[in-house]
Parts: structure tokens; sequence; C-alpha cells
């Protein structure tokens, strides 16, 4: 995707969300004329952006640097993954969320930090959490 590209699909994804630039800009902690510059097409956002970002919009980290065109990018640094690893751990521990109940049967070392991720997106969204 080129810049234009990826400003219509990040525009998109906040409108999709029903996020005012305001909440994005608050969650994401960047500036709201660097939101600006990113959905008009006049800046591509970097890595550790898209980090910020991937949470705020509730996709794996892996799409947006895809969709960006950072192909070659590893999806997570180290600390990173330990926040996932962390979070994910919280979730499963969560045996009264229905959700978490029918992927019990997951062996987690089986899964990739990006499932991880889906999968810690998919429950802050249902039970209304923040983990990440």
């Amino acid at each position: 995707m080129d810049k234009k590209e990826f400003g219509a699909y990040m525009r998109k994804l906040r409108k999709d969300l029903g996020l005012t630039k305001t909440k994005v800009v608050a969650d994401a902690k960047i500036s709201p004329t660097y939101l600006w510059h990113i959905e008009k097409g006049h800046s591509k956002p970097s890595p550790e952006k898209l980090q910020a970002l991937a949470r705020v919009y509730r996709k794996p980290l892996r799409e947006l640097l895809d969709a960006a065109g950072y192909p070659n990018e590893p999806a997570l640094d180290k600390s990173e993954m330990e926040l996932v690893e962390a979070a994910f751990k919280l979730a499963t521990l969560d045996r009264d969320n229905e959700f978490i109940k029918k992927i019990s049967s997951l062996v987690p070392s089986e899964l990739s930090q990006e499932m991880k991720q889906v999968i810690i997106i998919a429950y802050e969204m249902i039970s209304g959490k923040k983990l990440l």
C-alpha cells in the first residue's frame, strides 16, 4: 500500500471502531498532528508507533506492519513479547469468561505471539478489561 492508501486504511479502522481522533491520540500517545498526517497519507508511522496504534485499533501488529510496508520488521520486540505473555496469562486466569472457557483447550506453547495477541484483543473486547 502506498501512504495515501495506508492513511485511508487507518482512518477506516478508526471510524469502524467509532473512535474519535482525540481518543486515538490519547491512547496511542501520539500528537493530533501526527495522526492527521498518517490519515491524510502524508506520513507512514514507524514500527514503534504502529505497536501503539495496533493496540488502540485492536489489530495484530503484523497486519499493520504489512499494510504500512514493513514486511521484514519483527512484529514484536522483547518487551512487547513479555507484555503479551503476561496479558495472555491474565486473560486465561479468567475462568468465568465464556470466551476463555472455549479457548482453554488451546495449548499456549503452540500459539504464536500474534495468535496470543489476537486472543487478548478478543478477550478485551468481550470482557471490557484492558490488558495491553
